[in-house]
């Protein structure tokens, strides 16, 4: 098991299914940004596996956007895992829906104090 990496930031008026997918794309452009490979990718979300698989014309351009991104970082496998087992990312999903500014995007190398409670 490698090292833990974690984000959060704000977006304005989404529904979570774009968030899901606005969090796979930014984290996917963080990675290869930072040389972060190989990865270990977890979703709690089953439907982007499945946009991912078979895509969605609706969200075409970001799907097609994250398959680019994970073909350059070597096709890390993307598992599903519930919500109850992925607390930490639920967690930093709602903190960062909280947040006012929306064009800061805060970095844990651990996670973060509120997460551990």
């Amino acid at each position: 098991m490698g090292d833990w990496v974690g984000f959060m930031r704000g977006l304005p008026n989404t529904d979570s299914l774009r968030a899901e997918l606005h969090a796979l794309w930014m984290g996917l452009k963080i990675a290869l940004e930072q040389g972060l490979s190989p990865l270990m990718i977890d979703i709690d979300y089953e439907h982007v596996l499945k946009m991912l698989k078979h895509g969605n014309l609706t969200h075409n351009p970001i799907i097609s956007e994250c398959r680019y991104l994970m073909e350059q970082l070597g096709n890390p496998a993307i598992d599903h895992s519930y919500r109850e087992q992925n607390q930490v990312a639920d967690l930093l999903a709602k903190e960062g829906a909280k947040k006012e500014v929306f064009d800061k995007t805060q970095f844990f190398a651990v996670p973060p104090v509120f997460a551990n409670d």
